[in-house]
């Protein structure tokens, strides 16, 4: 993520004015790197008018699209379900550690969310989570679709609500469903303190949580299944879309080629087990076998920078599903 100081400084040393409001600003606050910042100033239609040429922002782009002669990641997609309970107990082992130390900073990793810092930030951060459902509503507006037709929403990875109390205003009712216990304390409260009355947690500590969800009408996800091994992923959207309703609608964003990633399922269940922010791949030929498995029809794909930012090195996707 960036800094307030750092939006501001590319309005005034990109664009040459201050920014138009506070609501502006805090939209650019989602950005996931600098790099993608820069790059959304350098390629916006008002900077191309200063500079007088479109071509002038070319040679920036440029050096952030993937080459078309990538070679394909080698990626072990599915797994056990013995293998699975494994996986998925390391990675709340994992999460539940970053709940317990710095839970706001591990849903967005910038300084200024720390421990020591959030007190000073916490408006900030929860105003972020409004880009996210500004990105929903355009999904759905560009598909002539409209949130609140569909009532209920599936909220994957919720952490400590950033996104949840924007969802709660599109929705009637949301389930926000998170791994990590001490991360859903924290949501807790937040909804409490804010008087959100229409979102309820779960904690899926065991993968009969997600097995027993009922139907779903709206299932999102961002930054949040990149965290997880490749057979994670595939074993999450196969049980997801699977319980999407008719009608029903989906907005997930996964990475879906890094250069020179691999993942081998037996040797990565070998290694011991550290605590760190883990960053995998789920390959766009296997996310749309799944979409595809389930009954599910894409209508709109887009690259983001979720993930590193836009560099040559990394897509991540953004896909938008409907079931008819």
């Amino acid at each position: 993520m960036v800094s307030r100081d750092e939006v501001l400084g590319c309005y005034r040393f990109i664009l040459g004015r201050d920014p138009e409001s506070e609501e502006v600003v805090r939209e650019h606050l989602a950005a996931s790197s600098l790099a993608e910042l820069r790059s959304s100033f350098i390629g916006s239609a008002e900077f191309q008018r200063i500079s007088g040429s479109i071509g002038a922002a070319a040679p920036d782009i440029d050096a952030c699209l993937p080459p078309q002669v990538w070679q394909a990641n080698p990626v072990d997609c599915e797994a056990t379900p013995e293998q699975l309970v494994v996986l998925l107990d390391r990675i709340r082992r994992e999460w539940e550690g970053f709940g317990k130390t710095e839970p706001h900073w591990s849903v967005l990793t910038h300084d200024n969310y720390r421990q020591d810092a959030i007190a000073g930030n916490i408006e900030e951060f929860y105003a972020s989570g409004m880009f996210v459902a500004n990105i929903i509503k355009a999904f759905f507006e560009r598909h002539g679709l409209e949130p609140a037709k569909l009532r209920n929403c599936f909220e994957l990875g919720c952490g400590v609500g950033r996104i949840t109390i924007h969802l709660a205003r599109l929705f009637d009712s949301v389930v926000g469903a998170d791994i990590s216990k001490f991360h859903l304390d924290v949501c807790r409260e937040e909804l409490g303190r804010r008087r959100v009355r229409n979102v309820e947690l779960l904690c899926l500590d065991s993968p009969a949580r997600l097995e027993a969800l009922s139907e779903i009408r709206f299932f999102c996800s961002f930054i949040v299944l990149q965290h997880n091994p490749p057979p994670v992923i595939t074993y999450i959207l196969d049980t997801v879309l699977a319980r999407l309703g008719a009608g029903g609608a989906a907005v997930f964003q996964v990475p879906t080629w890094r250069r020179g990633y691999a993942y081998d399922l037996d040797a990565y269940l070998r290694r011991p087990k550290r605590l760190h922010m883990e960053m995998h791949v789920l390959p766009q030929a296997h996310v749309h076998r799944i979409i595809a498995r389930n009954g599910c029809r894409l209508l709109e794909l887009r690259e983001d920078g979720w993930a590193e930012g836009r560099t040559a090195a990394t897509i991540s996707n953004t896909f938008f599903v409907v079931r008819d």
